[in-house]
C-alpha cells in the first residue's frame, strides 16, 4: 500500500515542477531536450518562471 499526503504547494516545489516540465517536453522517446535548453526557451520556461507567483496554487 502506498501512503501519500496532500499539502499546500510552496516555493520549494520549484525544482519538482521543473523536473515535471522536462518530462512533459520529452514525452516522445526520440526527443531529449536538456533541462538547460528547456529553461532557456521562453515558450516553455514561462510555466515555471517565477514560481510561486500570486495566484499559483500548485
Amino acid at each position: 500500500m502506498t501512503t501519500f499526503s496532500i499539502r499546500t504547494a510552496t516555493s520549494a516545489d520549484n525544482g519538482f515542477l521543473v523536473d515535471m516540465l522536462v518530462q512533459a517536453v520529452n514525452w516522445l522517446p526520440e526527443r531529449n531536450w536538456p533541462r538547460e535548453e528547456i529553461l532557456a526557451n521562453p515558450e516553455l520556461a514561462h510555466y515555471v518562471d517565477g514560481w510561486m507567483r500570486p495566484g499559483d496554487f500548485g
